[in-house]
């Protein structure tokens, strides 16, 4: 800009040997700023300087600068919302640019980040049909799915007050056939509707979602419905992507089986089928749990109080569920997978681990994938963080008949034929519970910050 207006300056007033400029006119757009510089010696006035780079739309008229898109790109990708930017900025002494123009470049911005979102879904489900066919399987070949849900509250029900704790759901599908676990489906219940809250306090009969410019699907007095988020995204028609939607495993929710397997039947066949199978980190909670209320022997956890006695119970508890898994993961790493052969070795897995926890590691421990050889160094009761934190070496758990058969059908839950048969693939719903955090994490949020005393 100043090379330029030098020389302007330089071929329109040339008798100006020494030019002094000052500002004549500043005009905000957005961010950006266009300026006109005048000489103080001379008449000299520029033209108009725009500080800041725009956006060839091919349209006529005034082109969006850069810096707004490029500000508004940070802004949703973080957990404020336009009224808390405005804040940092006026914080910041950076004058901002209005609530409307704001609320414009957003709508527009998320705008294209769904056309983008969808043209990635587009492409994730051709390179799974570019993989069945390499494989050797039709293109439209079922395939594994995960599924979650979450709630925009931490508690969805109060003793206080009726109805539920939040005002919207999200649904979250992804594949389970490679590592990336790419997010394949996508639904969003929204009761929150700021046109219609306002029109209902000026008076006007308005209902959502039946009104001009409603940002709501549901209205607000219907209840938030899992099966609804399963029926939606099952659903879903997007291009080139209702051949993939004939799943065969889902590991979640059970009512976001019942509400895809509506829309599998509605687009297929009305006897489709949806198969539900467990998520490994949720049958080890649930394991945790369950040792937890099992009620043991006196004798079997030492400790001179109760207090003592139950603080090993915990390390016991989660000793066991990280046992069983670490024994599961080993199994399906062993075996690649092969559920007959990992099912002969279960029963005596069992048994073994009964033995050790029971003082006996010595003897089976080491013929078997127990996680333990049987050695004092090379033994479960040394390698445990768990029993090692509490002081608990090899014979210091006292389990009468009861508690060993209480102990057996524990470790049941997880290593048997019937656990096996629920948890066939070994996966989890982590990919899709870790995007609802994110998620949840980077809706706007207002913060009013105090000023200091």
């Amino acid at each position: 800009m100043i090379n330029n207006l030098i020389i302007c300056h330089l071929n329109k007033s040339p008798k100006c040997d020494v030019p002094h400029f000052e500002l004549v006119q500043e005009t905000q757009w957005g961010l950006g700023w266009i300026w006109e510089m005048k000489c103080t010696k001379c008449k000299f006035i520029s033209e108009k300087y725009k500080l800041f780079r725009e956006i060839n739309t091919g349209r006529p008229g005034r082109k969006s600068a850069t810096i707004n898109y490029g500000f508004q790109t940070g802004v949703i990708n973080c957990n404020i919302g336009n009224d808390s930017a405005r804040l940092l900025l006026t914080s910041s002494c950076i004058p901002p640019m209005s609530k409307g123009t704001m609320q414009r470049i957003t709508n527009n911005f998320c705008d294209k980040v769904v056309k983008l979102a969808e043209n990635e879904t587009e492409q994730v489900v051709e390179n799974f049909r570019r993989r069945n066919q390499t494989l050797g399987l039709n293109k439209n070949s079922p395939v594994k799915l995960q599924m979650d849900g979450t709630y925009q509250s931490v508690h969805i029900k109060s003793r206080h007050k009726m109805g539920q704790n939040a005002s919207q759901a999200i649904g979250i599908a992804c594949e389970n056939e490679t590592d990336n676990h790419d997010i394949i489906g996508f639904h969003l219940v929204n009761k929150l509707c700021w046109v219609g809250a306002w029109l209902r306090g000026k008076g006007y009969d308005v209902e959502c979602p039946n009104h001009e410019y409603c940002t709501a699907n549901t209205n607000r007095y219907d209840p938030l419905s899992e099966k609804d988020l399963g029926y939606e995204i099952g659903k879903k028609k997007w291009p080139n992507l209702i051949y993939l939607w004939t799943i065969v495993l889902l590991m979640g929710m059970q009512k976001n089986v019942q509400g895809l397997q509506e829309a599998m039947q509605e687009i297929f066949d009305p006897l489709w089928s949806v198969n539900r199978l467990a998520d490994t980190i949720h049958r080890g909670q649930s394991q945790f749990r369950e040792v937890l209320r099992a009620k043991f022997s006196v004798g079997m956890f030492p400790g001179a109080t109760k207090a003592q006695r139950n603080d090993i119970k915990i390390a016991f508890a989660n000793d066991l569920k990280l046992r069983s898994h670490g024994i599961m993961k080993s199994l399906f790493a062993k075996y690649n997978g092969d559920r007959q052969q990992i099912s002969k070795c279960l029963p005596r897995i069992v048994k073994s681990v009964v033995n050790c926890y029971s003082g006996n590691c010595s003897d089976t421990c080491r013929w078997s994938i127990t996680l333990c050889n049987g050695g004092i160094k090379t033994s479960w009761w040394n390698k445990s963080i768990n029993l090692s934190s509490h002081g608990l070496q090899n014979g210091s758990l006292k389990p009468n008949k009861t508690d060993k058969l209480l102990i057996e059908s524990l470790l049941e839950m997880k290593l048997s034929q019937t656990a096996l048969n629920q948890m066939q693939f070994f996966s989890n719903t982590n990919k899709c519970e870790s995007v609802n955090r994110t998620i949840s994490t980077y809706l706007p949020k207002n913060k009013i910050f105090h000023a200091m005393p």
